[in-house]
């Protein structure tokens, strides 16, 4: 059986799988982390414009998550 963190749960979806220390498998999604890192990076002419998310799946409801 696959068990799924806190996040996979929020989000609605999973990227990845691995091995807990108890043998377990967990999903997870870390792409939220990826679309922050890269809103935080970017320039600040962009802060307060609207955006758009093309999509409905995984990564897009990591887009909306990372909001």
């Amino acid at each position: 059986m696959l068990l799924a963190d806190g996040l996979v749960t929020t989000i609605g979806a999973y990227k990845n799988v691995h091995v807990s220390a108890d043998g377990r498998l967990m999903g997870s999604n870390t792409d939220w982390e990826g679309v922050l890192d890269c809103l935080t990076a970017a320039d600040e002419r962009g802060v307060g414009k609207p955006a758009m998310i093309f999509g409905a799946r995984g990564a897009s409801r990591a887009a909306v998550y990372a909001r």
